[in-house]
């Protein structure tokens, strides 16, 4: 007897049905854990714990978390230009870094090295509470969005390369107004720490010009010559100001967001042949991110000497790549472990002033709030107290310093809010999608190593400037929007 046919529509309901009990059992497991880790993190809070391998057991338990979500983001089939990969990714390697050559004993000669000087229980606990809040942001970025997307109408790639184009017009000066000062002040010095805190209207502006060039490529009907020649000019300059003031921060994030916009337009499945050039350009920058490091240790007034330039090329060969990344972004982890440290034994929790307090930045009314911003940028303090070390910040440790160990569910609903900005549909369109997209990757990616502080303000101006270009050009032009 023949077997019946399946009847088609309920072929697909058994595998909707199928694929949703999965997913319900890949949460309930994604959850179970959390709660383990939780409730192994409070024990070590509550029953001090000491034990001198700490370094390796953190070693074993991080690399199996990180193998864990990126087991899932393959079974979800993550693209490799998905912003929660690369965030998550970073976090392990901003948080662990340093931990990692440590439980090697591969940091006896490193530079800045922090890890002696502080208690191993200390750095125990601090690294179990990252691990917690990391899995906890995972879990909420992976959860599935099933409300019905509702269609819209979004700017035309006309209107798109406009707006572009009009960013690169009012943005450049800015640019080139702040980087020419941070230039001429650190080739005065040759310290990195001459760099100008200039902060308001012209710095705000300054940072447009990266989303310029995303708006002006995803709009562009130019073809690739002209893509790629607006590529290698910005790569370009962004390199020389890294190498010229020591100043990687947001110059690196901007050619990565750059690059990834460009391959989303391109290349909607990148195969080994594809990804190969960009590996070893990374790896070719990351050489380079590293090597500015050396220089800007040694004095960044005398950069195009024989001797620097000789050294740089000499440094550029023969580094360790993967010692490298550990050891030159793992100073991160000590801006948490100085944040538990010293709250509450020191100081009193933040109970969300951080977030809350945060919202009048957006205007650039400073001068009005005397040093209340200050206060609320924990980092900024700890950083500057009495044997503490400047070793920048993290949303990670601004959670913390808010709502303590409280802070695990928060970034389970920070991770949501990630989810929400980062949808995957947009990773997946072209045009205005896909460039709001990559100029926020741009910006807030720089939570695993900025204050939530410097990260607000920033992302709001990055979506809102665009928006007056687009109506701008929407009421001046007959063609204005699409429909997806």
């Amino acid at each position: 007897m023949n077997n019946p046919e399946v009847h088609p529509k309920k072929h697909r309901l058994t595998v909707m049905s199928s694929k949703t009990i999965a997913d319900f059992l890949i949460k309930v497991c994604n959850l179970t854990v959390l709660l383990l880790l939780f409730l192994l993190l409070l024990t070590v809070y509550t029953n001090p714990y000491y034990n001198e391998n700490w370094a390796k057991i953190i070693t074993v338990v991080s690399i199996f978390m990180f193998l864990f979500q990126m087991l899932q983001m393959k079974r979800r089939k993550v693209s490799i230009i998905d912003f929660r990969l690369w965030l998550i990714v970073l976090f392990y390697v901003f948080n662990f870094g340093r931990v990692y050559l440590h439980a090697f004993s591969l940091d006896d000669q490193i530079f800045f090295n922090l890890i002696s000087r502080y208690p191993e229980e200390l750095l125990f606990k601090t690294s179990l509470f990252i691990i917690c809040a990391i899995h906890a942001f995972f879990i909420g970025m992976m959860s599935r969005n099933n409300r019905k997307e509702i269609k819209k109408s979004i700017p035309s790639d006309k209107v798109v390369f406009k707006t572009g184009i009009s960013l690169l017009i009012f943005s450049l000066p800015f640019r080139l107004f702040i980087d020419t000062i941070n230039v001429i002040a650190i080739q005065k010095t040759g310290s990195y720490y001459s760099i100008e805190n200039i902060s308001g209207i012209a710095d705000d502006f300054a940072y447009l010009f990266v989303p310029g060039v995303i708006f002006t490529l995803m709009g562009s009907k130019k073809g690739k010559s002209f893509e790629r020649l607006l590529i290698g000019i910005t790569i370009a300059y962004l390199s020389i100001i890294m190498l010229l003031t020591g100043d990687r921060r947001y110059q690196i994030t901007g050619i990565i967001a750059i690059i990834l916009s460009y391959v989303s337009k391109h290349f909607k499945k990148m195969s080994f042949k594809r990804i190969f050039p960009y590996a070893i350009l990374g790896s070719i920058g990351i050489n380079f991110i590293t090597t500015i490091r050396s220089i800007r240790l040694g004095g960044l007034n005398d950069v195009f000497s024989s001797t620097t330039i000789y050294v740089f090329f000499e440094d550029f060969i023969n580094r360790n790549i993967i010692y490298e990344i550990f050891a030159e972004f793992g100073l991160t982890f000590f801006s948490v472990v100085g944040i538990v440290d010293n709250i509450p034994e020191r100081m009193s929790f933040l109970y969300g002033k951080t977030f809350i307090g945060t919202l009048p930045s957006i205007l650039p009314t400073g001068w009005l709030w005397g040093d209340f911003f200050k206060s609320i940028s924990i980092s900024n303090i700890i950083n500057n107290l009495n044997g503490g070390y400047h070793v920048g910040a993290s949303l990670v440790g601004d959670l913390y310093a808010n709502f303590g160990l409280l802070a695990i569910i928060v970034a389970l609903f920070s991770g949501r809010i990630l989810n929400k900005i980062f949808s995957e549909r947009a990773l997946h369109q072209h045009g205005y999608q896909a460039a709001k997209y990559f100029s926020q990757f741009y910006i807030l990616v720089n939570i695993v190593r900025a204050s939530y502080f410097e990260i607000f303000r920033l992302s709001v101006w990055v979506y809102l400037i665009p928006l007056v270009f687009i109506f701008f050009w929407k009421r001046t032009g007959r063609e204005t929007t699409t429909k997806y």
